[in-house]
């Protein structure tokens, strides 16, 4: 019986040993997971949607190499693209070895807004950034934003808009040059509280696109996905316009705090044949009908989030405004295309009341611009 007992308690003791044994192999796993998590996970993700863009395709691709040297990765989302972008993005991924270069294809043309939430699910990086594929940046652009965030530890970097004209000239619209963009020229901050981006968004009341686009800025990542749920939410269908600024009258409620990083420039391309610029009766349509479901969503957004009395006035000043902007636009247009138009034009703008006659403080940001080179193309 002894012997048993003795045998027993070293069997006992061996298997205990064993069990630590296994245990300590067990934290070591978990902690080298967790160091080789830290130092190789991407500091930003860089995010390109992309439709049919066959014809930019490459030389984007080639422009954001240029752009970023800290580890990063590069998401290309394809929005049920028909053309042969998707395979010059393959391409790409091949002559470049890359390793943290995905590409994300959602099968259907879903828009623009799905196609950024795609990519921001899928996102892995510190901080997230955006790029249109027609689009170009300056050298270092997503480095410098990166070293910007970080240093001054910001919930956002944000860089200069550069506009392109389709032939190569650049120039930059002065009163825009400058976040938070202030209201007129002798306006000063006074002091830190008067600086809350969610109120400044909302009181420039769309008179400055800078603010509210996202291409121009590199993001917490933690803010966008803890937004993932309010926008998903958003039931927008297949949007192509405003989605910026559905993206941003969120993202604005969470971020408290911004550096500004020079130099970092994002080359908008001015190009005739995209949706802004549309000039056929159904493009126009089309777009009228992304700004209507974009104006609900945030009316929408503003109750559940009881800021109605707040910023319900800036709501309906914005939209007043694109009614102004969207009026001259329906002048330019052929008889035909007009009379198909208008009536969704009325519907949407004229039904709550008059949007007012054409203002200068309309124009106030645009008006004084700088030409500052040309890009070799």
């Amino acid at each position: 019986m002894i012997y048993r007992l003795r045998f027993l308690g070293k069997f006992l003791r061996r298997k205990r040993r064993c069990f630590k044994k296994i245990i300590s192999q067990i934290r070591c796993f978990i902690f080298y997971k967790i160091y080789k998590y830290k130092n190789t996970r991407p500091k930003v993700s860089i995010i390109i949607p992309f439709y049919n863009s066959a014809a930019t395709m490459e030389r984007c691709l080639r422009c954001v190499v240029n752009s970023v040297g800290v580890p990063h990765e590069i998401i290309c989302v394809d929005d049920g693209s028909t053309d042969k972008s998707p395979l010059i993005v393959k391409r790409f991924q091949k002559s470049c070895f890359y390793d943290n270069f995905r590409l994300i294809r959602l099968g259907e043309n879903k828009g623009l807004f799905h196609a950024r939430m795609a990519g921001i699910q899928a996102a892995q990086g510190e901080y997230i950034g955006f790029l249109d594929s027609d689009d170009l940046v300056s050298d270092d652009y997503f480095d410098n934003l990166y070293s910007t965030a970080s240093r001054e530890r910001a919930d956002i970097a944000v860089g200069r808009v550069v506009n392109q004209t389709f032939d190569g000239k650049r120039y930059i619209q002065t009163r825009c040059a400058v976040f938070p963009y202030p209201p007129d020229e002798d306006y000063n901050y006074k002091n830190a509280a008067e600086l809350n981006l969610e109120s400044l968004f909302w009181n420039q009341e769309g008179r400055c696109y800078h603010f509210h686009v996202v291409w121009n800025k590199l993001y917490k990542a933690d803010i966008l996905r803890d937004c993932l749920k309010i926008l998903s939410g958003f039931q927008v269908g297949h949007l192509v316009m405003m989605e910026d600024f559905l993206y941003s009258l969120v993202w604005f409620s969470r971020i408290q705090t911004f550096a500004i990083a020079r130099p970092a420039d994002y080359y908008y391309i001015e190009n005739p044949a995209s949706s802004i610029r549309a000039k056929t009766g159904e493009r126009v349509k089309k777009n009228l009908l992304d700004i209507q479901k974009a104006f609900q969503c945030a009316e929408d957004y503003l109750i559940k989030s009881g800021k109605t009395e707040k910023y319900g006035r800036n709501l309906r000043e914005w939209k007043n405004l694109y009614g102004r902007i969207w009026r001259r636009n329906l002048a330019g247009l052929p008889p035909e295309d007009f009379k198909s138009c208008q009536s969704v034009f009325l519907d949407i703008f004229e039904s709550d009341g008059d949007i007012g006659e054409d203002r200068d403080a309309d124009e106030y940001y645009y008006k004084k611009a700088e030409w500052i080179g040309e890009a070799n193309i």
